[in-house]
């Protein structure tokens, strides 16, 4: 999907949803770029993108939100079969 649909499904700006792809925050499963350079984005990246979004406007920083996701790359399209899930509680 072209990032102008990802940001009419999630209310986020192009501009913000550019800026996260500059700051590395979209991994590759997400999104990846066509040989004209425009972003292609997976159904996917909606939630994904909300979540990031919201934990950004909740007050983590961009360094620390890089940590968590090099820390569990996919944790917030994983669910844990165990009942685990601390990740998403704190």
């Amino acid at each position: 999907m072209r990032i102008s649909q990802l940001a009419a499904s999630t209310g986020i700006p192009i501009s913000t949803i550019r800026y996260y792809d500059y700051q590395h925050l979209i991994p590759e499963s997400y999104m990846h770029k066509l040989p004209n350079g425009q972003r292609d984005f997976t159904a996917a990246a909606i939630p994904f993108l909300t979540k990031i979004h919201t934990i950004i406007h909740a007050g983590v920083q961009i360094n620390e939100l890089k940590t968590l996701l090099i820390e569990r790359p996919h944790a917030s399209s994983h669910r844990s079969t165990s009942g685990g899930g601390q990740a998403s509680h704190r």
